[in-house]
């Protein structure tokens, strides 16, 4: 997990959100995220990623970003005010992903665990576990949808990098640890988490780049 490489990622997840690509612009917030779990731009990116993912109404002011994507910001022509009104994303099939199946198991998810999250932080230890377990959650139905729809025909960078990704992860015993590993830099108790099972962090990261020689 290289994080010299992770800058690429992020960026891309910023610019596929940009232009309402918003399924793959999760993924590359979580590969970021999973390169580089614990800088200040990471809090960043995760906050947005939650927006994203309709775990958390859009804030008033746009989230923070890196200096060169406000810099490329400077030269495009959308306008970065968002608004706290929630609006449906984009669902018709774009490259081969059915935006529509992903955005119902959001939807579902959210509603069975009967969450609103509205607040603007989340100061207390109720709302951050609320926060969390949403995050978590849908994770886990966004990497459930797209691994069962991956049946081998469908082509692009999704399918052959992002998913097999998400689906080793999803099949993995390590889900639970990388919900906990890449949102240290947004949840104290993640941080906590990290920063009292260091061997279990790094043992997902040995199972991650090397194998199942961990399991």
């Amino acid at each position: 997990l290289n994080k010299s490489q992770s800058g690429a990622y992020l960026l891309a997840a910023y610019a596929l959100n940009d232009k309402e690509i918003w399924v793959q612009s999760i993924l590359s917030f979580q590969i970021f995220l999973l390169m580089e779990p614990d800088s200040h731009r990471s809090k960043n990116a995760f906050e947005e990623m939650l927006q994203v993912m309709h775990v958390k109404k859009t804030t008033e002011e746009p989230v923070e970003r890196s200096f060169i994507q406000k810099q490329l910001e400077r030269h495009s022509k959308k306008d970065t005010s968002t608004t706290t009104t929630k609006v449906t994303p984009p669902l018709d099939v774009y490259q081969d992903v059915n935006r529509e199946l992903v955005y119902n198991a959001i939807e579902s998810t959210l509603d069975s665990l009967n969450t609103s999250i509205e607040q603007d932080s989340i100061a207390n230890d109720s709302t951050s576990t609320l926060l969390y377990n949403s995050f978590k959650e849908v994770t886990r139905n966004i990497f459930t949808v797209l691994s069962e729809e991956n049946d081998g025909t469908k082509k692009g960078f999704i399918w052959s990098f992002h998913v097999p990704v998400i689906t080793k992860i999803l099949n993995s015993p390590y889900f639970d640890t990388y919900c906990r590993y890449i949102s240290v830099a947004y949840f104290p108790e993640s941080l906590e988490w990290w920063e009292n099972n260091q061997e279990s962090a790094a043992k997902f990261v040995r199972w991650f780049e090397k194998g199942d020689e961990d399991e």
